[in-house]
């Protein structure tokens, strides 16, 4: 009897656990302190390339700020990888 209810909590956890997605590998939204890392990152940490997507984000957004931009800049490179 103990078994079975050990089991089902088993059961009834790992369930939660594959519901919830957690242990996913999907890539998570940084925090908004990492996106120039993540844009470094895809760059390949050529800072010309970095420098004129900022550059041409700022021009689409002037009241923005670095990292603003530096998210724009991300998600409209990823959108252009579709």
């Amino acid at each position: 009897m103990i078994r079975l209810v050990l089991l089902g909590g088993l059961v009834s956890l790992a369930l939660l656990y594959m519901r919830h997605g957690y242990g996913r590998q999907i890539e998570r939204a940084p925090k908004e302190r990492d996106w120039l890392k993540v844009l470094r990152k895809m760059a390949n940490g050529d800072q010309d390339v970095i420098d004129q997507l900022i550059a041409d984000e700022a021009r689409r957004d002037p009241g923005g700020h670095r990292q603003a931009w530096a998210r724009a800049a991300v998600k409209r490179w990823r959108a252009d990888l579709r």
